[in-house]
């Protein structure tokens, strides 16, 4: 089962504690599509330093276990809190995330 986003789509989860520092997706994307990830504290506006929309690095290709990047930087930067997760996608299929 797989989230599918042929055109262009945004989602977030519900607030959650990661089991990891860094996060991974499973993911099909088409030649030119993307996926952006955003980081936020629960109950913030705004999100984490270094970790929103404009600092994320756009996930491309087809892989099983994809690191989410921001600048280059693999770490959620959220110190243990619970975070929110936003997601910006297109032309792509999210299959599903983990932690690491």
């Amino acid at each position: 089962m797989a989230l599918d986003c042929p055109a262009e789509g945004s989602f977030a989860t519900v607030g959650l504690i990661p089991p990891g520092k860094r996060l991974r997706v499973n993911a099909s994307i088409g030649p030119a599509g993307y996926i952006k990830v955003s980081v936020s504290l629960v109950g913030a506006e705004e999100p984490l330093a270094g970790r929103d929309f404009g600092d994320a690095d756009p996930l491309v290709g087809d892989e099983l276990n994809m690191p989410v990047t921001w600048r280059g930087q693999e770490l959620l930067n959220h110190g243990g809190a619970p975070i929110v997760l936003r997601f910006e996608m297109r032309g792509a299929r999210l299959f599903g995330v983990t932690f690491a």
